[in-house]
């Protein structure tokens, strides 16, 4: 008997073995940490404070562009690890944003403890819409598309909180932010902080045995359900720590933009944050932060061609999506192959 138990459990292990790696090279997982990739994702992150202090509106939205990446790179554990569909990020990170500015607002609450409120509240939500999670593909989008309208109806409703349709003013910045000197830079330190330090961790995720059983049910659930894999506890975790890192963000986005409405965290914002998932790379974390930057960037190098600027940017994304697939992190090695097989042929031919 007990030789019979060590066989199964052998058996067991190769079997969850062979499918999380599967998983793993099928979806390109790369367990360093640090690589020339990664450098060039950094430097200008840590530059940024110099390169963009002369410009106030720039600087502005660089700090907002940290914002969306976090937003983004929370949608990527449940969308890109967990093949999840969720579409109500906005409301979560709505959420977070309005729970935090009210309380800091309206009861002269301290930042670090509205922000707490709010994570805390954004968890709760995320618990409540748990149930929905038991629906698959275009079903559980659909059903949590309007969880987002349901948001912005609750925000117009409850106006004497939220300032309805005028929007929430007057919120305060973040601690220690000072209009001149290091302390104006408070804003962007923090928040790209974070969103380096949550590249990280979630690299670091992709590698371990929970990274991999997540890769292993978006590829077949039943196999690995069969290996001992629980996919219904797998993907709560996931959920609830993809709503606490969203509603975190909203608390930072709320208190440094200082003005809130429900047309921030509509129907358009989420398909926005999913195209910025899609375009950088749905299962790569700095393709995520490529992603927002794209959005973010090139619609500001169209912006010369006036009417025409939505076209041409569309067309960018048309095309990325056709010859990258993969993201824009998956061009390197795109560019790489092709030129690998130009060598190749021109070799042939000679």
């Amino acid at each position: 008997m007990a030789i019979s138990a060590s066989v199964g459990d052998l058996t067991t292990t190769t079997v969850e073995e062979s499918t999380v790696e599967r998983s793993r090279r099928r979806r390109g997982t790369n367990q360093r940490l640090l690589s020339p990739r990664d450098l060039l994702f950094a430097v200008p992150i840590a530059l940024g404070p110099w390169l963009l202090s002369g410009d106030t509106g720039r600087y502005t939205t660089a700090v907002t562009a940290g914002c969306y990446a976090l937003v983004v790179l929370s949608m990527q554990w449940v969308v890109g690890f967990a093949g999840m569909l969720v579409l109500g990020y906005p409301a979560l990170f709505g959420t977070g944003a309005y729970v935090s500015a009210i309380l800091t607002t309206r009861y002269d609450w301290p930042f670090a403890a509205a922000a707490a409120a709010a994570v805390v509240t954004v968890i709760a939500l995320a618990a409540v819409l748990t149930p929905t999670l038991r629906l698959h593909g275009v079903y559980l989008a659909l059903a949590t598309l309007a969880f987002v309208f349901i948001f912005g109806e609750a925000v117009l409703f409850w106006s004497t909180y939220t300032g309805g349709v005028a929007g929430l003013v007057g919120i305060p910045s973040l601690p220690f932010t000072k209009p001149s000197g290091f302390r104006r830079h408070v804003p962007y330190s923090a928040v790209w902080t974070l969103v380096v330090v949550v590249v990280v961790v979630t690299r670091r995720f992709k590698a371990t045995r929970a990274g991999r059983s997540l890769f292993a049910l978006n590829e077949d659930e039943d196999i690995a359900a069969s290996v001992g894999i629980d996919a219904a506890r797998a993907r709560l975790q996931i959920w609830l720590a993809s709503a606490a890192l969203s509603g975190l963000a909203g608390t930072l986005y709320a208190h440094h933009i200082r003005y809130l409405s429900a047309g921030q965290f509509d129907v358009a914002t989420s398909l926005e944050l999913i195209a910025m998932l899609i375009v950088g790379g749905i299962v790569s974390p700095i393709g995520a932060v490529l992603g927002v930057a794209y959005f973010v960037m090139v619609p500001e190098l169209f912006r010369s061609v006036g009417e025409y600027r939505a076209f041409f940017f569309g067309t960018s994304l048309l095309v990325i999506v056709t010859l990258a697939p993969g993201g824009l992190v998956t061009v390197p090695d795109r560019i790489r192959s092709v030129a690998a097989s130009i060598r190749t042929r021109q070799g042939s031919r000679g």
